[in-house]
């Protein structure tokens, strides 16, 4: 495996394992793509995508915490949390860097804080780290929210469950699609096909698998995973666990009301969820230096767990109808902001499937929805998508 980015300490963020991906031309596929979108489309338009992702993800956060206020129980179900964030700066070089008076995402606006205010005010237990020495100061984004996504989830399927009637078909494999004049009219999976009629619109929502369920039906998506890893520990207790969300350069660390997440890493390794022992030992030597001596039991026990992140090549979520079949939407992407835009997106592709608002009932939102039409992007590639099954070992 080959490193893509380094922190300052040497710490290694983004890994390509090539024995891997080197024989997926969705791989290559996909980064040709995001090579084009990052260094070749002009600036402008990288800066119009990028705006239009943080005015979605704001809004999609108002959306998320809508639900949490008017869900009893949702918020300590899911350990949610407005604690804000911590970057934590180590040289004085990195310390200029951190830009100050933004507002990151509906937070307050962040500001610069002093070594000493993180010692003795903020967060005491960093006094006993080897590193506190070289502790330059910091910056505070204070009212940044926090959660567990997969406690959100499960929430979010009990409702459906319970209150909606939904039916969720587990352990259920897609093998095949029919189509008919250009329409989905039945779904064959390894249990049972499920007929589709006139009235119904197929959501393929699959995250990173999408890719793999979309060429069933010979269409292209741009999108690959990137695996994350964490190191799943304990509550730390009053001595060492973390007030509010710290960040170490490339490694995020997250206090959960049971439980503490340290967090980094991007692996392009296919659809690989098995942890790699020599990047879940470099993760936790770079935690063990941060923590004091009292957390060193807990982080040398702390479980690793890795989960896909659906990156798409261009950054942007992809959401709505697929041009090339009419009863066809997707909901896929965009990497890291998972589900900071789960909620946004579903009402959004609610709102595109069954009440169809005219453009006018969007002129509130500050974005355009239109920028993550699929249109142009999932594309009809049957020779590709046979290639890709030939070749991939992940298809």
């Amino acid at each position: 495996a080959e490193p893509a980015r380094r922190g300052g300490d040497g710490f290694r963020f983004f890994y390509v394992d090539w024995a891997k991906v080197v024989m997926d031309p969705q791989f290559y596929r996909h980064m040709i793509l995001f090579t084009k979108t990052t260094l070749v489309d002009a600036k402008e338009k990288q800066a119009k995508r990028a705006n239009a992702m943080l005015e979605f993800t704001k809004w999609s956060i108002d959306v998320i915490e809508e639900k949490m206020r008017n869900t009893p129980g949702m918020e300590e179900a899911c350990s949610y949390s407005a604690s804000g964030v911590l970057d934590l700066a180590f040289t004085k070089e990195h310390l200029g860097k951190l830009s100050t008076g933004v507002t990151i995402y509906n937070a307050e606006p962040a500001v610069k804080v002093s070594r000493e205010q993180i010692l003795d005010e903020m967060e005491p237990w960093l006094k006993h780290s080897v590193r506190a020495a070289t502790l330059q100061g910091g910056r505070l984004q204070p009212s940044a929210a926090r959660g567990v996504a997969a406690r959100f989830t499960e929430q979010l399927a009990r409702e459906c469950t319970d209150d909606l009637g939904v039916k969720f078909h587990f352990n259920t494999p897609l093998e095949s699609v029919t189509l008919e004049k250009g329409r989905i009219v039945a779904l064959h999976t390894s249990g049972k096909t499920f007929e589709i009629d006139d009235r119904t619109e197929v959501v393929i929502a699959g995250g990173s698998w999408t890719p793999q369920l979309l060429a069933k039906l010979d269409l292209f998506c741009p999108m690959y995973p990137m695996k994350g890893y964490n190191l799943i520990a304990p509550n730390l207790g009053p001595a060492a666990q973390p007030r509010r969300v710290i960040v170490d350069d490339f490694v995020y660390i997250a206090p959960m009301s049971d439980e503490l997440r340290i967090t980094s890493v991007g692996e392009f390794a296919g659809w690989s969820t098995v942890p790699r022992p020599d990047i879940v030992e470099k993760l936790r030597d770079h935690a063990l230096k941060l923590f004091p001596a009292e957390a060193r039991p807990a982080i040398e026990s702390a479980k690793p767990v890795c989960g896909l992140r659906p990156f798409t090549s261009d950054g942007l979520l992809i959401l709505g109808r697929v041009g090339e079949v009419e009863n066809l939407s997707v909901n896929t992407g965009p990497g890291f902001n998972g589900w900071k835009t789960a909620l946004g997106a579903a009402r959004l592709l609610a709102e595109e499937i069954v009440e169809r608002p005219e453009e006018g009932e969007r002129k509130t939102l500050e974005f355009d929805p239109k920028v993550f039409s699929p249109k142009g992007r999932v594309k009809s590639a049957p020779i590709f998508v046979a290639l890709t099954l030939l070749l991939s070992p992940f298809f």
